[in-house]
């Protein structure tokens, strides 16, 4: 990346989907912080990759900074399922099923993925009978 002349949101986005996606979290946080620190803003797909990051690594303090953000920018979460979906599934993750919970009713688009990180959640958190809840009130 120090070789690019020219560094924009969408090549600091790919850097962090790659090394999100290779597990390897830690280092798209990195690279978040280095794209912010040159002045950069982060758009819906930073967001997405960031709160997917924030869940592999249980870095649940960044996650809820970056959540209270989004909240003061205002329209993003209306505007795409897959970051509510990416924000449910981290909260989920870092074992904050009420708060993923919350998040999920909150939603304007709630679809089968943001339910199953909520049910997936609870289940893997020993919490049976809340993950049939939310089973029962998702086929609602």
């Amino acid at each position: 990346m120090d070789e690019l002349l020219v560094r924009d949101v969408v090549t600091w986005n790919a850097l962090i989907s790659g090394y999100t996606q290779n597990k390897q979290g830690d280092l798209a946080l990195e690279c978040f912080d280095r794209m912010r620190n040159e002045g950069l803003s982060p758009d819906l797909v930073t967001f997405t990759c960031i709160f997917n990051a924030c869940g592999s690594t249980g870095s649940i303090d960044k996650g809820k900074s970056l959540h209270d953000e989004i909240v003061m920018i205002g329209g993003l979460l209306e505007k795409s399922v897959i970051l509510g979906n990416a924000l449910v599934d981290m909260y989920a993750k870092c074992c904050l099923l009420a708060k993923a919970q919350e998040v999920l009713i909150g939603l304007p688009i709630r679809d089968v993925i943001s339910w199953n990180s909520v049910i997936v959640g609870y289940a893997q958190q020993g919490q049976g009978e809340e993950a049939l809840n939310c089973f029962e009130e998702m086929q609602k």
